[in-house]
């Protein structure tokens, strides 16, 4: 990044007037970077950075021996540098180890609050409950739906019972995972500084919770399109229902006429058993095993499409933790390893 050692044809006072610009640049961004810094251990790098600039003004103007002058001032320079690049390096915690683990703890519990697995529970219902009386029965039709219809009401007026206080319980775990993830990714920056940046961004934080309440409401809607497979389903089992149903009327019926002592139909055997006894059981077997074949596919594609859904909120999720939270973080990390990387090379 920065790269200030001597170069063919540069002289002394070139490349004492080029670190001098760039130690006047260090002192000012640390001055900003770290506030109170008087009262730090950088204190005395940045007072040894302002005495050495105005010195270098004062000699530079006033000695005879300008060759000398500045060499001193060159190796004072590099001793300056090379001790706030110390005070900038032992002023920085332990980096904590495990801050994907904390990141991924973040994510979950700021899904929680946006409110992701409940979505996504609505979806897979949905599906379900959708999916399952287009494929199943056509005689357990009704049923399905009426069945489906009470127990998503019955789900309702269930999940709205105790809402407020399981928000609260999610937004203070969102808090102190949050705390958790600053308090690891400060730890390399100076006291001061990481205090500067944990208060703001505890200050950033019910922004960041509103956020993640409100960006889910406002997402458009994904209208996914009806599987095929259904339609072909549903044919299938209406197929099976039809030669069920002319099975059992053709039997009814010459069991009826029968009865009557009047001509029956004619009724073709396959082996021992008539033909319209054959579709009745065939038609009900059928159907039943394709029924069972169909919740299996119903449900795994719930389940499918309830995954992709999570997939997409957490998405979501992640884009307003990368703008209210990690953009920030990564911006002090990356001015503090800017500034450690001048004082190095200025130190050279």
């Amino acid at each position: 990044m920065f790269n200030f050692r001597r170069k063919p044809g540069i002289t002394t006072a070139q490349e004492l007037a080029e670190r001098l610009v760039q130690l006047a640049q260090l002192t000012d961004r640390v001055k900003v970077a770290v506030p109170g810094w008087q009262a730090t251990s950088l204190a005395r790098q940045i007072s040894a950075m302002d005495q050495l600039l105005v010195q270098a003004n004062e000699g530079l103007a006033q000695s005879d021996s300008a060759g000398e002058t500045e060499q001193q001032l060159l190796d004072q320079l590099r001793s300056v540098a090379k001790d706030t690049a110390q005070a900038l390096s032992s002023a920085s915690g332990a980096v904590q180890a495990n801050t994907g683990e904390i990141e991924a703890e973040l994510l979950a519990r700021a899904g929680q609050v946006a409110g992701v697995e409940n979505r996504v529970e609505k979806a897979r219902e949905e599906y379900f409950r959708q999916a399952w009386p287009q494929v199943t029965w056509p005689l357990a039709r009704g049923w399905v739906a009426i069945k489906n219809t009470g127990g998503a009401s019955t789900n309702e007026q269930a999940g709205s019972c105790g809402t407020n206080a399981a928000q609260e319980v999610e937004t203070k775990q969102l808090d102190a995972v949050y705390k958790q993830l600053v308090k690891a990714n400060t730890a390399v920056l100076p006291a001061p500084w990481a205090s500067k940046v944990n208060a703001e961004l505890d200050e950033a934080y019910p922004d960041l919770v509103l956020e993640l309440k409100t960006t889910l409401n406002t997402s458009q809607q994904r209208h996914l399109p009806v599987p095929r497979w259904w339609k072909w389903a549903k044919a299938w089992q209406w197929t099976l229902y039809v030669i069920m149903l002319a099975g059992l009327i053709w039997w009814g019926m010459n069991a009826l006429l029968k009865r009557l002592l009047l001509p029956t139909l004619p009724m073709p055997h396959i082996g021992v058993m008539p033909l319209a006894v054959v579709a009745l059981l065939a038609g009900l077997i059928l159907g039943l095993i394709a029924t069972w074949v169909n919740y299996r596919l119903v449900k795994a594609g719930a389940y499918r499409r309830a995954r992709n859904l999570r997939s997409y909120l957490n998405s979501l999720v992640e884009d307003v933790l990368q703008a209210k939270l990690y953009a920030r973080l990564e911006s002090h990390i990356a001015e503090h390893v800017s500034l450690m990387a001048l004082a190095n090379a200025l130190a050279e």
